[in-house]
């Protein structure tokens, strides 16, 4: 009876080792983990190394201008770039930009009058090639459209979107941006796009299929698409599926691409609220808006909290 008590309290004296043993080990765990989320905090991983294309749309903690609400929008390997989750209040488009945006909350057009091309065309060939236009490289051409584009791409024009995170802004994403972020989120629904060459038209064509190239995508074909289908308030490419009708009572029905449209001279290339893909007259008062894009620093670090991307850039990299 001896042996077997004294069998019984070895047993139970190896178990109380055994619980202290793993006990140890797990505060040591924790302490670890503790010690790589403050890590993590102090020196972040850079954004470039994290985002990936399922990463698309997710938000940002990021302001300037007193817009608060970003997201994702596509990534390049050396860059984020990150787009307003939804249409730019006319009010904070910056005054030095010629738009008409008065009598409307979010739509604008573009003021010919005021167009200045050889202001508006500050476009460098580094600059067009980062915004995916490099097509159109310096945009010489003084067409209206051309003209128009330029001051959407013109990035001392909407410095008031960047701020200690950011390289520059543009005021709203080219076609060639649109389509690398919808085709590496959606590569089952590959949206294309070329220069025209069919037509002396200087601008864009779009297309599902390189034997179909055109100048509007319709709605019947893109409301199929899996990036049309989701819904509004998660929706980075359509925050709205209808038309929106300010207390101005002017409808807007989309949003302006930094895109000349193979249309012709005075058009350029639109996201229309039903899913297409399509062009407008750049003076055309029947109102669109502008999604502002900024182009984070490389060296920009984030966490992922809450639902949402914190920036960071360490002491080290300032």
């Amino acid at each position: 009876m001896i042996i077997l008590a004294g069998a019984v309290f070895i047993s139970i004296g190896n178990s109380n080792i055994i619980d202290k043993a793993n006990q140890a080990v797990d505060s040591t765990n924790k302490q670890q983990e503790s010690y790589q989320e403050t890590l993590n905090e102090l020196v972040p991983k850079s954004l470039v190394s994290q985002i990936t294309a399922s990463n698309y749309g997710d938000k940002v903690n990021y302001s300037a201008n007193g817009i608060n609400d970003w997201r994702v929008f596509y990534n390049d390997g050396k860059n984020v770039y990150i787009i307003t989750t939804d249409y730019l209040p006319s009010i904070k488009i910056p005054s030095n930009v010629a738009l008409r945006n008065t009598g409307t909350e979010f739509s604008t057009s573009f003021a010919y009058n005021s167009l200045d091309f050889p202001e508006a065309a500050i476009i460098n060939n580094e600059q067009a090639g980062k915004y995916k236009i490099e097509e159109y490289g310096q945009f010489v051409n003084t067409n209206y459209n051309m003209r128009s584009c330029a001051l959407l791409l013109n990035t001392e024009k909407w410095a008031d979107f960047t701020n200690e995170f950011a390289v520059d802004a543009i005021g709203t994403p080219t076609i060639g941006m649109w389509i690398a972020s919808w085709n590496a989120k959606y590569p089952e629904d590959k949206i294309l796009y070329k220069p025209n060459t069919e037509t002396n038209a200087i601008g864009y064509m779009v297309g599902l299929s390189e034997d179909n190239m055109v100048k509007v995508i319709p709605l019947e074909e893109m409301q199929e698409k899996a990036g049309y289908k989701v819904e509004e308030s998660n929706n980075l490419y359509y925050p709205h599926k209808e038309t929106i009708t300010d207390s101005y009572n002017v409808a807007c029905k989309g949003y302006w691409i930094a895109s000349p449209s193979a249309n012709g001279e005075k058009y350029i290339i639109r996201i229309n609220f039903d899913g297409r893909v399509y062009y407008a007259h750049s003076g055309d008062v029947s109102r669109y808006a502008i999604r502002p894009v900024v182009c984070l620093k490389e060296e920009v670090g984030a966490t992922f909290s809450n639902g949402m991307w914190n920036l960071k850039i360490s002491d080290e990299k300032k």
